[in-house]
C-alpha cells in the first residue's frame, strides 16, 4: 500500500508601499527588493520666485525591517525643557515634513505608514534616574496639527512608560518627537516601540534590523535593488543658470540648447517654477518640450522675461534648481543588502521612498 504525499505550494507574492507589511512562515530570504529614492521639497505650496522650495537629495538609504514594532531603528528620543516644536507642516502627496524651530537637540523621528482611524501605543524606556517630572511626547499630524501627551512620572523601577495615541480619517500621525516636560535634565529614551492597538509595558518589542547604505554622494531620483546592490540613477540636479539659453519669445518664454540628456516631457522638481510635461506653457511653469528627438528646456515668466536677452534670462535663472529625469539611467554598483523575513509579521521600509519586494509564500 503506497501512501501519498501532498509537495506545498510555493508562491510569491509582490506588494508596493511606503511600509510593506506582510506575514511570512519563517525566515526566508525575500525573492525581490527595490527601494525608490525620490527627491523631496522643503515648504508647501506651488513652487515660483515668491515661494521658493529647497530640493533636498539622499546621500544614504535607510533600511528597516522588524516585525510588530514600527519604530524604526535609526533614531532615538529626547525630553528637553520648553522644547516643544512649531512652524511644522507635512505635504501629503510628497510626504515629506518640515518644521520650524525650536530643536534644541531633539530630533523628529518621522514615522512611515501608520494608518488612519487607528490607536497605536508608544512604549519607551527612558535611561535618566535622575528624571522627578513628567514625559511628554509631541505627536505631529498630517494635517500640520500637533498634540503634546504625557504619561505622567517615569517608573524608575522598570523606566518603561506607555503613551496612547489614536488618528483619525484626516489625521494620520507623520512624526513624534521628545516634548516639553516638568523636569530638571533631559530626558533620554534608549529604546523605542511603537505598536499598533492597546498595549502595555508588558508588550514591549524590540526593533529588528536598521541598515544604512551609503549612496558615495547625493542623489535626487533613482532605484537600488537590496540584493544585488545595483543602483540606478534616474534623476539629476542642475543650476539653470549654468545651461545655454538660446532664445526668448515675446511673450516670456526662454529656451534652452538642445538638452538630450533630458527625458523628453519627463519628472520635474524646480525650487522657483512648477513643473509640468506640456509643450504649451502657462505663466511660471516650466517643462522639457519640443520633441523626443530634440528636447529643449523651456520656462515662461512673462514678468521678468519678457524683452530680456538670453544671457539676462541665463542672469535671472542663476540659484534656480531644477531635478530633471535622464533620457539614459546610469547605474552604480553598491554594497547589497539581504534582508531576511522574520517568521511572523514583517514589517518593511526605507526612508528616501516606496519599497516593493517579493516573498515567498509556503501552504
Amino acid at each position: 500500500m503506497f501512501e501519498s504525499f501532498l509537495k506545498p505550494s510555493i508562491t510569491t507574492r509582490t506588494i508596493t508601499g511606503d511600509v510593506c507589511t506582510f506575514t511570512s512562515q519563517g525566515v526566508l530570504p525575500l525573492v525581490s527588493h527595490k527601494i525608490a529614492l525620490t527627491a523631496t521639497q522643503s515648504g508647501s505650496g506651488t513652487p515660483s520666485p515668491d515661494n521658493v522650495r529647497t530640493i533636498n537629495g539622499y546621500s544614504a538609504i535607510g533600511v528597516s525591517a522588524t516585525g510588530l514594532n514600527l519604530w524604526g531603528g535609526n533614531a532615538l528620543l529626547r525630553s528637553f525643557i520648553n522644547a516643544n516644536i512649531s512652524g511644522f507642516s507635512y505635504d501629503t502627496t510628497l510626504k515629506t515634513l518640515s518644521y520650524g524651530a525650536p530643536q534644541i537637540g531633539g530630533k523628529v523621528m518621522p514615522l512611515y505608514g501608520l494608518k488612519a482611524n487607528t490607536q497605536y501605543t508608544f512604549i519607551l524606556t527612558a535611561t535618566n534616574t535622575n528624571h522627578t517630572g513628567h514625559v511628554n511626547l509631541q505627536i505631529l499630524y498630517s494635517d500640520d496639527s500637533s498634540t503634546l501627551i504625557s504619561a505622567g512620572s517615569v517608573d524608575l523601577q522598570n523606566n518603561k512608560t506607555t503613551f496612547a495615541v489614536t488618528s483619525t480619517a484626516n489625521k494620520t500621525i507623520v512624526a513624534v518627537r521628545g516634548a516639553n516636560y516638568n523636569g530638571t535634565a533631559t530626558l533620554y529614551y534608549d529604546e523605542c516601540c511603537l505598536l499598533e492597538g492597546v498595549h502595555t509595558v508588558d508588550d514591549f518589542e524590540p526593533f529588528g534590523t536598521f541598515k544604512n547604505i551609503d549612496l558615495g554622494g547625493t542623489y535626487y531620483g533613482g532605484e537600488y535593488d537590496a540584493r544585488t546592490g545595483l543602483f540606478t540613477v534616474t534623476h539629476e540636479i542642475v543650476d539653470l543658470g549654468t545651461l545655454d539659453w538660446a532664445n526668448v519669445t515675446t511673450t516670456g518664454i526662454a529656451r534652452t540648447s538642445s538638452v538630450s540628456y533630458m527625458k523628453y516631457l519627463g519628472d520635474l522638481i524646480c525650487t522657483q517654477y512648477k513643473a509640468v510635461k506640456s509643450n504649451d506653457l502657462n505663466d511660471l511653469e516650466i517643462a522639457v518640450t519640443n520633441s523626443q528627438a530634440l528636447p529643449l528646456l523651456r520656462v515662461r515668466n512673462v514678468a521678468d522675461f519678457t524683452g530680456k536677452t538670453a544671457a539676462q534670462v541665463k542672469t535671472l535663472l542663476s540659484g534656480v534648481m531644477l531635478v530633471y529625469e535622464l533620457a539614459t539611467p546610469t547605474t552604480i554598483q553598491l554594497a547589497p543588502c539581504p534582508i531576511d523575513t522574520l517568521e511572523g509579521v514583517n514589517n518593511i521600509w526605507a526612508d528616501t521612498g516606496d519599497t516593493t519586494l517579493s516573498y515567498i509564500t509556503i501552504g
